[in-house]
């Protein structure tokens, strides 16, 4: 008899220790998760590519966050390299308008001023992507990359 009383209080004590760290995982998950949703995410450019064809420079850009960001416009300043015949210019913000849900990518196409010649190794382009988040009501904000055309590409 006294076997079964301290195989039960056993029992009981493991099943009250899986019970307590599955509730434990429980909250602390859904408390991280609500602290993830809270903090607004920026994008980040996984990539930028050179279309030459096109004249224009395409910066993939993935939201590390779980709500969706919503990309406003976009602004391009190009400045020349020591090979190109092209003055520093800046183009007027483009809206954008597209929607970037929270863990996916999205490539955005910045062109370059019509009739401007195409990039040279050297030349430098600050493309600026103004965004909004859900939880920041009425605040805009704005990620910039530098992207330098090099050598052969």
């Amino acid at each position: 008899m006294m076997k079964n009383v301290v195989g039960s209080i056993i029992l009981t004590a493991i099943v009250a220790v899986i019970v307590g760290l599955g509730a434990g995982i429980y909250i602390e998950a859904s408390r991280a998760r609500a602290t993830l949703e809270s903090v607004p995410a920026s994008p980040i450019v996984l990539s930028a590519n050179y279309n030459k064809e096109k004249n224009e420079v395409v910066f993939e850009l993935f939201n590390p966050g779980v709500l969706p960001l919503t990309l406003v416009d976009q602004t391009v300043v190009f400045t020349p390299g020591k090979d190109t015949k092209e003055k520093a210019y800046a183009l007027a913000a483009v809206p954008l308008g597209v929607a970037l849900p929270g863990g996916t990518s999205v490539k955005v196409h910045l062109a370059l001023k019509a009739g401007s010649e195409e990039l040279k190794p050297g030349d430098v382009v600050a493309g600026t992507i103004t965004y909004t988040h859900p939880l920041a009501a009425g605040d805009v904000y704005s990620v910039t990359h530098l992207f330098k055309l090099e050598e052969g590409k």
